[in-house]
């Protein structure tokens, strides 16, 4: 059985493009696995899911 993966990630605001720069650069070292990420705006390069509301706290985010 061949295994399959994804990154994922949760982002608002400025680390939107924080995230949009990871994507870029990732790419650019040749991985090409999708990127799904909850935020609050589209973000180039990634599958993007309407994150609502998150408590961040700590480098933790917990999803209501």
């Amino acid at each position: 059985m061949k295994s399959g993966y994804c990154y994922w990630s949760v982002c608002d605001g400025a680390y939107g493009a924080m995230m949009e720069y990871c994507i870029r650069s990732a790419r650019q070292a040749g991985v090409f696995k999708e990127f799904h990420v909850l935020t609050d705006r589209p973000l180039e390069g990634c599958a993007c899911y309407d994150a609502y509301q998150f408590e961040k706290e700590q480098g933790l985010f917990k999803l209501h």
